[in-house]
Parts: structure tokens; sequence; C-alpha cells
């Protein structure tokens, strides 16, 4: 397994190499990885689990405070390898119950985003009003987090692209949340699962995609 995520990043590293010098330009940009990639991992050692991201040649880590760490000491130990923590994760939950606790833990962690990757819904039956729902929810919570300074994204899985009116569900999540509350963070992979075209979207929405997770 080990040898495989090294591959993996290898490839991605190459890969960038490659399309800067096609295009001819310097692309320089630090390589990011979500903690969720290590979810086995992490749990059997978080020290251990860190070493082999810095390892990898990763410099940013997508992550919430691990079991048995605070904030503090899971920041101090990623910047002892170098490594940032520029976004961090909750629950649909905690955005409804307390977002200012939220965005104190997030900078603890010095992160700039939250961002939360699941809209409660029954089985794949993602419905207009579960949207509706969510944009009430993420424009409340994403306007007291944009006034601690921290930017909200919701990430799709897949389940958004149902289709509605003119568009699909994710048309109405991005086109009726308050951009100046609420941004998104496109997974390629779910989106193309879904149906959706990664390209097109980010093309469509521009200024409305912060993160990405490819």
């Amino acid at each position: 397994m080990k040898k495989i995520i090294q591959l993996l990043a290898l490839v991605l590293i190459f890969g960038l190499e490659s399309f800067s010098q096609k295009n001819k330009t310097i692309f320089k940009a630090p390589l990011g990885v979500q903690s969720y990639t290590f979810r086995k991992q992490m749990p059997k050692g978080v020290e251990a689990t860190l070493d082999t991201v810095k390892m990898l040649g990763f410099t940013e880590i997508e992550a919430s405070t691990p079991k048995g760490y605070t904030a503090q000491q899971f920041k101090k130990s990623c910047a002892d390898r170098g490594i940032s923590i520029p976004s961090t994760g909750c629950s649909f939950d905690e955005l409804i119950k307390n977002p200012q606790e939220i965005a104190d833990k997030a900078k603890q962690l010095g992160a700039s985003y939250v961002m939360t990757a699941w809209i409660p819904h029954k089985g794949d039956n993602f419905t207009i009003e579960n949207a509706k729902n969510a944009v009430e929810v993420f424009n409340n919570a994403g306007k007291v987090l944009k006034e601690n300074g921290i930017d909200f994204c919701y990430h799709n899985h897949g389940y958004e692209f149902r289709p509605y009116e003119n568009g699909t569900l994710l048309d109405y999540l991005i086109q009726n949340t308050n951009p100046d509350y609420v941004s998104f963070e496109m997974d390629v992979l779910w989106t193309m699962q879904g149906g959706g075209d990664p390209v097109g979207l980010l093309k469509k929405y521009k200024k409305r995609w912060k993160l990405m997770h490819v």
C-alpha cells in the first residue's frame, strides 16, 4: 500500500511538471492531501502518519483534530514537518448547532477554510427540500464563519446532480447560497460519478470554487 501511495504521488508530481513544460509556464503549487486518505492509518499513529505525509512530499493537509490531540498539539505536529492545515472539516449538524465553535477550532488549527461534505438525506433520495434546508444552514453558518475570517465550502458527493427545473440540485445550491458566505469544494471524482462536467462547472460558476479534490 505504501508503494502504491508513493507511485500515485510521483505520478501527480511529474504530471504537474509535464504540464508546466508543455505550456511553457512556471507551475509551482503546494501539494495537499486530505486526512481522509489516511483514515485507517491515523488512529494507529498520528505522528507516523504525518511522517508518511511529509515523505510523500505533501506540505498541506485538510484535516480536523485527531482523537487524543488538542488543536494546538496537532498543528505543532504538522508544523514540525513543514505541513500546514489550510482547510478543516465539520459536520452538517455542527453547522446548525454552533458555527462559532467551528470557527474557533478552525482558527486554532490555522485554517482559512471550513468544509462540510454531506447534506443529510434518506438513502439516495436527495430532494429539493433537502437542498432548500441546506441553503438556509449554509448561509447562516457561512455568515458566522466569514465574520471570523473563515471561508465556508460545501464538498459535493454526486447526489446533488439530480435534475431540477432547468439544471440540477447542485445548480440550485450554488445559485441560492450567498456568494459572500458560501463557496464550494469540487470533488472531481464525485462530480463525474454524479454525471456532472467538472470543466463546465468551473467555467460556469468560476469564483464560487475555492477548493478542489483531484
